[in-house]
């Protein structure tokens, strides 16, 4: 399925989903800018026929859609921290106690509050949550 919207959807998708937290971690400001060349590359190959937006313009995106960014990294990350080998994902999408309680420990795992205690900070900075 298409969706119109915001190039920051796939960038934030790209920066969570598919490159590893070292990657996004070491690289984000690379993978932002290669992706920003990328896309002003697409728009001329489209024929696209206005000014193609600044790098500016792609970071102010990036913050007016921060909310996406948090919901990835709450809603959305807890499950690629999960063992897969000693839980079931069908469960996790339960609403019986076993489920409730899968996804509670999904939050207190180490490496996840590790990654989260970071971004938790950053989003607090850019005014994403207060």
């Amino acid at each position: 399925m298409s969706k119109w919207g915001s190039p920051t959807i796939d960038l934030l998708y790209l920066l969570y989903i598919v490159a590893s937290h070292e990657t996004r971690n070491e690289h984000r400001n690379d993978l932002i800018l290669h992706y920003y060349k990328e896309f002003v590359k697409a728009l001329q190959e489209m024929g696209f026929m206005y000014k193609p937006p600044a790098m500016l313009d792609l970071n102010i995106e990036l913050l007016k859609n921060g909310f996406l960014e948090v919901v990835i990294a709450v809603c959305f990350m807890p499950f690629f921290f999960m063992d897969m080998h000693s839980n079931d994902l069908d469960v996790a999408f339960e609403n019986g106690i076993e489920g409730v309680e899968l996804r509670r420990n999904l939050y207190h795992d180490d490496d996840y509050k590790t990654f989260i205690s970071k971004l938790l900070s950053d989003f607090l900075y850019k005014g994403l949550i207060n």
